[in-house]
């Protein structure tokens, strides 16, 4: 498999690419770009809920579990979703506007092993090789359940860190911006990574976060224990 870019021509060719989830970060990630140097919209990997009109985002690299919490909290009253892996941010004054990036979701078949009320999604939905299906959530929890964007008030960045015996805790701007910069701003797909993309990121992160009341929760917990916190400890439900 090889992913070639050209910035200039905001380009990209994948060669010998078998895998729609390859294929999708990179369209995402094509399009963020463009989005990023020609309108001031910025990509953020993570996902994205509306709780009774109030935007939550769930911010993490892959494996860390904000695709499962978010599944966990859309079976939540009042609760909607507007993206469950990849958005966009527009700030406009003091507001963080989040859009959703796609209109279904790419999921993992063991959705339902976790959250039992996705089964009969499961049962509709035909894998991939690698486990995972495009699929219209609404079919399960109703068109009314999914947003196409909301006003975001929180953050929380997720992490697994066995030696961290903490489950949550509030961070700063300046605290939030240490724990994904190093880390790609927790987005491994991004295509350019030069000095001028990573400035503007960082321009973009704190700006971000200064708008909104942020946590970090840690995964390495058993997850009815980071989802009760983030449920009851963070958003108060």
């Amino acid at each position: 498999m090889r992913v070639l870019y050209d910035p200039l021509s905001k380009t990209a060719f994948l060669i010998n690419v078998d895998y729609y989830g390859w294929i999708k970060s990179i369209a995402l990630s094509v399009a963020s770009d463009i989005l990023e140097d020609e309108h001031g919209i910025n990509s953020v990997h993570g996902a994205c809920i509306d709780v009774d009109g109030q935007g939550v985002c769930l911010i993490a690299p892959p494996g860390t579990g904000k695709t499962t919490h978010t599944y966990g909290l859309l079976r939540l009253k009042g609760i909607r979703a507007i993206s469950d892996d990849w958005f966009f941010v527009r700030l406009m004054s003091d507001n963080a506007l989040a859009f959703a990036s796609e209109k279904n979701f790419y999921i993992q078949a063991d959705i339902a092993d976790i959250w039992g009320e996705y089964k009969n999604l499961i049962d509709k939905a035909e894998f991939d090789p690698m486990g995972r299906a495009v699929v219209n959530v609404r079919w399960v929890v109703g068109k009314e359940k999914i947003l196409p964007i909301t006003t975001l008030k929180k953050a929380i960045i997720l992490k697994r860190d066995q030696r961290d015996k903490s489950v949550f805790s509030k961070l700063s701007p300046s605290e939030a911006l240490e724990c994904i910069e190093p880390f790609d701003f927790c987005n491994p797909h991004l295509l350019v990574k030069d000095e001028r993309k990573t400035n503007l990121r960082k321009r973009f992160f704190s700006r971000f976060f200064s708008l909104l009341e942020i946590y970090v929760v840690n995964t390495a917990a058993p997850i009815s224990e980071t989802h009760k916190a983030i449920k009851e400890g963070i958003l108060g439900l």
